[in-house]
Formats: structure tokens, C-alpha cells, sequence
């Protein structure tokens, strides 16, 4: 293997390290099997499960029941054609919808911020 190569392979580990992708100021407790986890930067408001196993295995139990959990407020609803239409599958009314896009433009903005800071 090339020094060039091995070089490359050594970045890639360190930017898709779990330390890297994580974000360790904020701690989590999985809604599926109850452990507590660092949600993936970016994903810190929407994050609620510590990996897709847990995440694939909580959804299809709510599919199974037909009753869904709003992945902003925690309210559980029926599932209802209209509310999948309009506010997205894992959200239960246009008011969870707009908070959950105002906080991620917030955290798009944070993003931006701390990028010019570091490319000056």
C-alpha cells in the first residue's frame, strides 16, 4: 500500500470515527431499549434511538399497533392517511413540524458559524 493510500485510509477512519460523528454534549435514552447514547451531530433534536437495530425493531412495533410516537412532543396518535401526508410520517401535527424544522435551521446556522470561525 502507497504512503498516499495509507494516508487517505488513516483520515477516513478519523472522520467516520464514532467520535467524530457523535456528539458527546448531548446524552440520549434510546426509546426502544432504554441505553443512553450520543445522538450523531446535526441529529440532536430528532435523534431517539442508540442504533437502527433499535430503531427498525420500535417502528415496526408501531406499525404493528397502528399508533405512532411524534418524534418532536412524544404524543402518541393514530395513524391517519392526512397526517402522513402533510406532516411526515414520524410527526403528528404541522406545529411539531415547523418546531422541528426551525431547530434544525438553527443548528444549520450554529453549523455555519463555527465553520467561518474555523476557516478564518
Amino acid at each position: 500500500m502507497s504512503k498516499e493510500h495509507a494516508g487517505i485510509e488513516k483520515v477516513m477512519e478519523e472522520v467516520l470515527s464514532p467520535d467524530t460523528l457523535r456528539n458527546p454534549d448531548v446524552t440520549k435514552v434510546c426509546w426502544n431499549c432504554g441505553k443512553e447514547f450520543h445522538p450523531y451531530k446535526g441529529f440532536e433534536f430528532t435523534s431517539h434511538f442508540c442504533c437502527c437495530e433499535c430503531s427498525n425493531e420500535y417502528c415496526y412495533h408501531e406499525v404493528e399497533k397502528g399508533e405512532f410516537k411524534c418524534r418532536n412532543c412524544g404524543k402518541v396518535y393514530k395513524d391517519e392517511e392526512k397526517t402522513h401526508e402533510y406532516y411526515g410520517s414520524k410527526l403528528c401535527s404541522k406545529e411539531c413540524k415547523w418546531e422541528v424544522m426551525r431547530k434544525n435551521a438553527q443548528l444549520d446556522l450554529k453549523k455555519k458559524k463555527e465553520k467561518r470561525r474555523r476557516d478564518k
